[in-house]
């Protein structure tokens, strides 16, 4: 699921109200040094930009605590600079903590608890949040009129039109499939296309399943044509 480890610079305004020129610059600085790699040489900044609120900074120290890079992996410190980050109002942050609940990291295990998060973030328009609410209440299993099911559709469609590869790489397996929408092979097909132009952030495994389903689905409109 979500890494987002340095998109949180690029979804929300560089300038937080409140910041002192100071913290901005420190962020900055970190931040730049964690694009070429050079993650050591940033957690002074990042700490320092951190230990004095900066949400972005917080965000980003979270995800390291996360996935042990450049610090030691460490669930509860991530948990307490996303809570931070959250308080101020950051959507990201926001979605974190509900994958905290989802995965069991600090707090106990909840799915419902998850998608409580998730909902906010949705509600204020964040994708991978409408994603992720989406996915996980997603059933193929029953039948799409389900109130779960048209509900998880509606957030998916919002997400797709975000442009998050993810989501509309699932909207063709809808519209492949006919679940939820009027099935349509071309449509399926140029859905796939569009997400395999983009970048794989929230869930980088679902890639090689869009090349998949591209090459699945033009085989069946290939046979269809043949027809």
């Amino acid at each position: 699921m979500l890494k987002l480890v340095l998109i949180a610079s690029l979804l929300f305004p560089d300038v937080h109200h409140g910041e002192s020129p100071a913290t901005q610059e420190q962020r900055r600085a970190a931040f730049a040094l964690i694009r070429q790699g050079k993650i050591e040489e940033a957690l002074p900044d990042l700490r320092f930009a951190a230990e004095k609120n900066d949400r972005l900074a917080l965000y980003q120290l979270g995800v390291m605590y996360e996935v042990g890079e450049g610090v030691a992996q460490n669930y509860d410190l991530a948990w307490d600079c996303w809570s931070k980050s959250a308080s101020q109002g950051l959507l990201a942050a926001n979605h974190q903590l509900g994958r905290c609940y989802f995965y069991g990291w600090h707090v106990e295990q909840s799915e419902q608890k998850a998608k409580q998060y998730w909902l906010r973030g949705a509600n204020n328009g964040f994708a991978p949040s409408q994603y992720l609410l989406a996915t996980t209440s997603l059933s193929l299993h029953s039948k799409d009129t389900t109130p779960e099911n048209v509900e998880a559709v509606r957030w998916l469609l919002k997400a797709a039109r975000q442009d998050l590869p993810e989501a509309i790489c699932v909207l063709g397996i809808l519209y492949e499939i006919g679940f939820g929408v009027k099935k349509d092979l071309q449509l399926a097909c140029a859905l796939e296309q569009r997400s395999l132009a983009k970048q794989f952030e929230v869930e980088p495994n679902m890639k090689p399943v869009a090349r998949t389903i591209l090459d699945r689905v033009a085989r069946e409109l290939s046979a269809l044509g043949n027809k």
